[in-house]
């Protein structure tokens, strides 16, 4: 770990300045409670939204397709919905920010013409205080900060290529990076906080809870770090020298990891010791798991959602698609949805599994669910960003 400022520069009078007027932003700009704000929802990544109430087990069934809207890229991102504004990239690297209701485009935001697997937007956005943070591939290797209102360009550090979703806390944005790095960078000014090497990729996102970063990298091994310096305060081996490109949910006082070994691990928070492990038939989890109600929920290359008792890791149900699951799911009032390769969009009862809903949608690979306000948003491999509603 390296640190990148000192403590007088800690103190810089424009910094501090700089700082108290995001932070005041942060507490002037109201957001909805069913608001999903980044990938996974929350910072302990959850991939649960507690204050929806309008969808639920009864009345799932009657979604319909609302709206989409044509992107020029694959939409590999998840959406963030902060205000009645869907946020999300798009793999040609235009970032694009959509009202909610109607699809109707508010702004867009070249970020990086290239094109290309190493180009374009693969992290999905996180939603603070009116900023919009969010990394481009590793042809152009930024993290912007975007003005929520216009697209405006605040700041932007280099930090070498990101796929991964960055999360926001006390200030500080967290984010991994493709060279082997997590990145700690001041949330008002793009100033570097710290860097931390991992051994490999980091496409893993990170979720920030309890003074910890925690985090998965391509050689297998789950990462905890002190989210103030930087320091290391544990690792273990998931997987290893298997890849993880799952992101952690935090929970209870156990970290649950998704790992290409085929197996979910739970570990303990605060010193990484194994708790429990699943295995899956086929050996891949790219999926992040949920947590809801003491249920772990994720997706498996063997084409189930699997529940996962979160004390024990034993099998509470699965459910199955036609497809390959990478993608991650979102539980919202009873109902659990995930997008499926088989282009279809489920949505399954979270106590029992059963299939409460069917939709054709285009192809979903990595593009996540984000449940707000009565909608489902979702990203598909038909370059579309899709809403669901109920309707009039």
């Amino acid at each position: 770990m390296t640190p990148l400022l000192t403590p007088k520069q800690f103190v810089d009078p424009l910094k501090l300045a700089l700082f108290f007027i995001f932070i005041s932003t942060c507490t002037l700009t109201a957001q909805i409670p069913s608001d999903w704000k980044q990938f996974r929802q929350d910072n302990g990544h959850h991939g649960f939204n507690r204050a929806e109430t309008t969808l639920s087990v009864t009345n799932v069934a009657d979604l319909k397709e609302a709206w989409s809207f044509t992107t020029p890229g694959l939409v590999v991102a998840s959406p963030a919905v902060v205000n009645n504004v869907v946020y999300i990239g798009s793999g040609d690297g235009t970032f694009f920010a959509l009202d909610a209701v109607t699809g109707a485009q508010k702004w867009k935001r070249v970020l990086t013409p290239k094109t290309g697997p190493a180009a374009g937007i693969a992290s999905s956005a996180a939603v603070v205080g009116g900023t919009v943070f969010v990394g481009t591939g590793v042809d152009d290797g930024f993290l912007y900060a975007l003005r929520a209102s216009n697209g405006a360009v605040i700041w932007r550090a280099h930090t070498g290529g990101v796929t991964s979703s960055p999360a926001v806390s006390e200030g500080t944005v967290y984010v991994g990076t493709n060279n082997s790095n997590v990145v700690a960078l001041n949330a008002a000014t793009g100033a570097p906080v710290w860097r931390a090497h991992t051994d490999n990729a980091v496409a893993s996102s990170p979720a920030v809870l309890g003074g910890k970063v925690y985090v998965g990298s391509e050689f297998g091994t789950t990462y905890a770090f002190d989210a103030v310096t930087g320091h290391l305060a544990w690792r273990a081996f998931t997987g290893n020298p298997l890849p993880v490109f799952s992101s952690p949910a935090v929970a209870g006082g156990k970290v649950f990891i998704g790992s290409t070994d085929g197996f979910t691990y739970a570990l303990d928070a605060a010193s990484g010791a194994e708790v429990w492990s699943t295995f899956t038939p086929i050996e891949v989890v790219f999926s992040s798991p949920a947590f809801s109600n003491g249920v772990v929920y994720v997706g498996s290359n063997d084409a189930k959602v699997w529940a996962l008792d979160a004390e024990t890791g034993d099998i509470q149900w699965t459910a199955p698609t036609n497809g390959i699951i990478d993608a991650s799911p979102a539980v919202a009032n009873g109902v659990v949805y995930v997008g499926c390769e088989d282009h279809n969009l489920y949505a399954f009862d979270a106590r029992t599994g059963e299939n409460l809903l069917t939709l054709d949608v285009g192809g979903i690979v990595f593009s996540s669910p984000a449940v707000s306000n009565g909608r489902v948003f979702v990203g598909a491999h038909d370059r579309k960003v899709h809403a669901f509603g109920l309707g009039n």
